[in-house]
């Protein structure tokens, strides 16, 4: 019985932290009293991409891909061929 009490009680405890919190954080956005963190303005500038290989793909480079890495790959078991145990 003692074990249930405490139970029941462990869990209005989480229930009321979690509904105080979400009602901080609620009233916090819509206030507009929360802080900011982070910089205001970007440290990079948004026009220029950072990395020039983007723009060295075709549509058609995955399958290049593909195939430049077909050798690498096992072979596809064949319903043929089928693995024999080796004793």
């Amino acid at each position: 019985m003692i074990d249930y009490l405490i139970s029941a009680f462990v869990d209005l405890l989480i229930d009321l932290f979690i509904k105080k919190t979400c009602f901080i954080y609620m009233c916090a956005g819509s206030t507009g009293a929360a802080k900011q963190t982070g910089p205001s303005k970007p440290t990079t500038d948004p026009t220029k991409y950072n990395v020039p290989e983007y723009y060295q793909h075709n549509s058609y480079s995955f399958y290049d891909l593909d195939i430049s890495m077909e050798k690498h790959r096992l072979p596809q078991p064949s319903k043929f061929d089928p693995l024999v145990a080796k004793n």
